[in-house]
């Protein structure tokens, strides 16, 4: 082999190593990609720094710091508006949420008594950091740390259907003449032995669970054969949505007040 062939593999070798540290190089830089909805919403980048698309209402955001400073603001306002007194620092975690009507945001609060999911709408600056309005403030009754429902705050449904009718209304009358400082009941119309039980008593806004523990532990209608409530028999007030697919796109701590 003449020295020019060996000069030409040399450069070769060279020129395949390059190309293969360049090929790493980029690979480590990627960025990871998630589509939503058939490609409704499209989110890129990390946790400090998040772009999210929305194609349905041509929407284009950029989310880092200021804009989850800007969250804790909406969040403690919302709640005050709502008559919340206090709240305890707390985690939480923020998914957004992508369906045919285009993308918004629900953050989940976990604190111990007063789970709450809240609904946002996005908002963008003129420096395109993303910010939030609160829409709604919801219960969270069953506690769940992913991707949150919310549940209209203020009562629960009680599901008497598969007894007696007579031991169902007894039921309701002693449920009403012992706690009537707290709740009021009320028959569905057209469902007999179903009940919506409306919460007098604010104490137990957004932690509805607290009353049915509460009826659960009493258990004033068991006495002389009478009906033996479960948490099965109540179920909380959901808000219905339409059909979409969420993500998670930041877990923070709120700084309560």
């Amino acid at each position: 082999m003449n020295q020019a062939s060996k000069d030409k593999m040399i450069l070769l070798a060279l020129l395949v190593m390059a190309l293969t540290f360049i090929s790493f190089e980029l690979l480590a830089k990627s960025i990871e990609v998630d589509s939503l909805e058939s490609g409704a919403c499209w989110v890129s980048g990390e946790d400090s720094k998040t772009k999210v698309a929305s194609f349905t209402d041509n929407l284009a955001l950029i989310l880092q710091e200021d804009s989850y400073h800007h969250l804790q603001e909406e969040i403690t306002a919302a709640l005050r508006d709502r008559g919340i007194g206090t709240y305890p620092a707390t985690l939480y975690s923020l998914h957004l949420y992508c369906n045919f009507q285009g993308a918004t945001f629900r953050a989940n609060l976990f604190n111990g008594e007063k789970k709450l999911c809240i609904y946002l709408m996005p908002t963008k600056s003129e420096a395109g950091s993303a910010g939030f309005t609160v829409t709604a403030v919801y219960s969270n009754n069953e506690g769940d740390k992913g991707f949150c429902n919310g549940e209209q705050p203020g009562g629960v449904l009680l599901d008497l259907s598969k007894f007696a009718l007579e031991d169902a209304k007894n039921c309701a009358h002693i449920l009403q003449r012992e706690y009537d400082e707290v709740i009021m009941l009320q028959q569905l119309q057209g469902q007999e032995g179903v009940y919506f039980i409306k919460i007098k008593n604010r104490d137990y806004f957004y932690r509805e669970w607290l009353l049915v523990e509460q009826l659960t532990k009493d258990n004033l209608c068991s006495g002389n054969g009478g009906i033996f409530l479960t948490k099965e028999l109540f179920e909380y007030n959901p808000i219905m949505t339409p059909v979409g697919s969420s993500l998670k796109i930041h877990d923070g701590e709120y700084a309560g007040f």
